[in-house]
C-alpha cells in the first residue's frame, strides 16, 4: 500500500529469486520516472513515451507492468487494506477509536522496513497531486478506501449494523490525521514516520480537548 494510500510498507518481503527482483526494480522505475515526470509537467501532459525513456525501457515494457498511465497511481494490492482494517478490530478493546486507529497504522509500519525509494514514491505523487487534478482524485479516491476500511473497522468494534454518525465521523478525522502525516514523512531526512504519526494524533487529541476551540458559543 503506497504512503498515502494505505497505511505503511508492506511486510518484511522473502528473497524473491533474481528474475523476480528485476521486475520489481523496473516496475519501481517507472513508478519513479511517472511520478517525476507528472511533478514536473503535469499528469495530462505526460505521454507513456516519456516514462518509458526516462526509467531506460520501451513502451511495451511500460504496458506490461501497467496496462494504464493511470495504473502508476496506488497500485497497491487489496491486501493492504484488509490488513489496516483487522488491526483496527483487533485492537485493545479498552482504547478509544482513534486511540486504535493509531495503533493500527503503527503496528502496521513496524511491521515493514524502513524503504527510501517508497519514501521517495510518496514525495513525488504528493508534488503531483499539486498539479494534477487526476493524481488528486485518484489519491482522494484512495483515501476514500482507507475511509471506507476505517468505518467498518471501527463500526465492528462497536457491534453497529450500520455504522453511525459517529463512527464516520472518526474515520474521516483519522484518515485526514493520517494523510497529514504521511505529507510531512514525505520530505523528512529519516525513517520518521511513526514519530511523525504520535505528534499528528497527539496534536488532534489535543484540540478536541481544548474549549477554546471546541466549545459551542
Amino acid at each position: 500500500m503506497s504512503s498515502t494510500a494505505g497505511a505503511g510498507p508492506d511486510p518484511a518481503r522473502p528473497a524473491y529469486p533474481l528474475r523476480t527482483q528485476r521486475k520489481q526494480a523496473t516496475r519501481r522505475a517507472l513508478q519513479q520516472a511517472a511520478l517525476l515526470l507528472f511533478a514536473e509537467q503535469g499528469y495530462e501532459e505526460t505521454s507513456l513515451a516519456q516514462i518509458a525513456k526516462l526509467a531506460g525501457v520501451s513502451v511495451r515494457t511500460f504496458t506490461v507492468h501497467f496496462p494504464t498511465k493511470e495504473d502508476v497511481l496506488f497500485t497497491s494490492a487489496q491486501q493492504g487494506f484488509a490488513d489496516l482494517g483487522n488491526l483496527v478490530r483487533a485492537a485493545p478493546a479498552a482504547l478509544a477509536d482513534l486511540d486504535a486507529v493509531e495503533h493500527a497504522i503503527i503496528a502496521r509500519w513496524q511491521a515493514g522496513s524502513y524503504d527510501p525509494v517508497e519514501q521517495r514514491l510518496t514525495e513525488l505523487l504528493v508534488r503531483a497531486a499539486h498539479t494534477s487534478s487526476v493524481v488528486r482524485g485518484k489519491q482522494m479516491e484512495n483515501l476514500n478506501r482507507i475511509r471506507e476500511t476505517l468505518i467498518g473497522a471501527i463500526a465492528q468494534r462497536h457491534h453497529e449494523r450500520r455504522p453511525s454518525m459517529a463512527t464516520q465521523l472518526s474515520a474521516d478525522i483519522a484518515t485526514r490525521t493520517f494523510h497529514l502525516a504521511v505529507i510531512e514523512w514525505s520530505t523528512a531526512k529519516q525513517d520518521t514516520m511513526i514519530p511523525i504519526l504520535r505528534r499528528w494524533f497527539a496534536t488532534l487529541r489535543s484540540v478536541a480537548s481544548d474549549p477554546a476551540r471546541m466549545r459551542r458559543d
